[in-house]
């Protein structure tokens, strides 16, 4: 296996990810990374560039496990919050896609709340 792919697999593996989820979130096909991993093939500059933005991470980290691995990693996250974006992260996209839809419902609603209490207190 390559050390990239095998970066990667380190990547999902701290996401509680699969693979097929990483594939599916990217729009690659479900066999990418196997026949990547049988040899029949390496990722394109443009796949790769894709899987560091995903990840934030450095290409450079990517690619040779040197420079930025971790960019724009947010600092001082508290461990309940890390605990909920690693079972966020572990959901499949189409699911992570439905609970940034819900909460971003819960917003709007919290806001609706919000506005209504200023207007009957003026």
């Amino acid at each position: 296996m390559s050390e990239m792919l095998q970066r990667i697999d380190e990547l999902l593996k701290q996401r509680d990810m699969k693979r097929s989820h990483l594939a599916y979130a990217l729009e690659l096909s479900s066999s990418y990374f196997t026949d990547w991993e049988k040899g029949k093939g390496t990722p394109r500059l443009n796949i790769a560039m894709k899987i560091a933005d995903y990840f934030h991470v450095s290409l450079d980290w990517l690619a040779y496990g040197r420079g930025v691995k971790d960019i724009g990693k947010v600092q001082n996250i508290s461990q309940s919050d890390e605990a909920f974006l690693k079972k966020l992260h572990s959901l499949p996209p189409e699911l992570q896609s439905q609970v940034k839809t819900y909460m971003d419902g819960m917003f709007d609603a919290l806001h609706a709340i919000e506005d209504s209490e200023k207007r009957l207190s003026s």
